[in-house]
């Protein structure tokens, strides 16, 4: 089976930025912290990510993600979210693989419910594109 590399597609993941007052509510959120190279510390769920030292946004590691052609998830709950409050959400994320794609893939929930809040911003139909630079 074909794996495909894809090079820190997910590594602006790893800086996804919830502001609020200029504060990162996420932990880890620059993915400067491991327990060892498979697994970034504070992350809820990581498949297939690995510490990547040589494509690098800023500071000493990033998070490279291979694939086999599945979803593969790298997430963290996000805890103290006020109802009413305004957040941004910004990672930066580099993607220098025609086959890969990635796209951010969050939720709002009360609970165990999901709510359909911000879906359109939070859940988008498009995926990111082969381009050997960082966006953020």
């Amino acid at each position: 089976m074909k794996k495909t590399f894809t090079p820190l597609l997910v590594v602006g993941l790893l800086l996804v930025s919830m502001v609020l007052f200029g504060q990162n509510m996420m932990i880890n959120g620059d993915v400067e912290q491991w327990d060892d190279p498979t697994n970034p510390t504070g992350w809820d769920k990581k498949e297939s990510i690995s510490q990547e030292t040589a494509t690098i946004h800023g500071g000493t590691f990033s998070a490279a993600h291979t694939s086999t052609g599945s979803t593969q998830d790298f997430q963290q709950v996000v805890e103290n979210i006020v109802a009413g409050t305004n957040y941004t959400i910004s990672y930066w994320y580099y993607d220098n693989d025609p086959n890969a794609k990635h796209r951010i893939w969050s939720y709002w929930l009360s609970g165990s419910s999901t709510l359909p809040d911000h879906e359109d911003v939070l859940r988008p139909s498009t995926y990111t594109e082969d381009n050997a630079s960082w966006i953020q």
